[in-house]
């Protein structure tokens, strides 16, 4: 996907070139999510499932640092990638992200402390911070200091 417009905004949280893969089956939300992420100065690989991204992950030249992706999606959901991808990359940290709060099931998979989550519907502020802050590795993983949901989407 080329670059898209500015999006510039209050309080912008500048990316440093970063590597990002993002997954989401909604299209809008991915279309949008990706457009504020190469905004903020990230790389963005844009995937719609989990075997596109692994597909692209493995074909991708250099290292991917950031998994942002939706928890709850059709085939293999977020966990479920984050873990095989964090098998061929034990360095990357992920983000996931749900509408459902499910807090049992985010508690469960953020044990590892190299996976975060961010709630929908998130801001771009939030987004963009909560990004920087795990790449920084100024995010405690888990609940305990997830960045709470703003008002509209990304």
């Amino acid at each position: 996907m080329p670059p898209c417009g500015s999006t510039a905004t209050e309080n912008k949280v500048p990316g440093r070139g970063e590597t990002i893969l993002l997954v989401e089956d909604e299209a809008f939300v991915r279309e949008v999510t990706c457009c504020v992420l190469q905004s903020a100065g990230y790389e963005v690989l844009s995937t719609a499932n989990a075997e596109e991204a692994l597909w692209t992950f493995c074909r991708h030249e250099g290292p991917v640092h950031l998994l942002l992706t939706d928890m709850v999606m059709p085939g293999k959901n977020g966990p479920e990638l984050a873990a095989e991808l964090e098998a061929l990359s034990p360095g990357m940290k992920t983000i996931l992200t749900s509408g459902y709060g499910d807090s049992v099931m985010v508690d469960e998979v953020c044990r590892n402390s190299r996976v975060f989550y961010l709630p929908k519907p998130f801001s771009v502020q939030s987004l963009t911070r909560k990004v920087r802050n795990v790449l920084d590795d100024s995010e405690a993983s888990g609940l305990k200091t997830g960045i709470t949901a703003g008002a509209g989407i990304p």
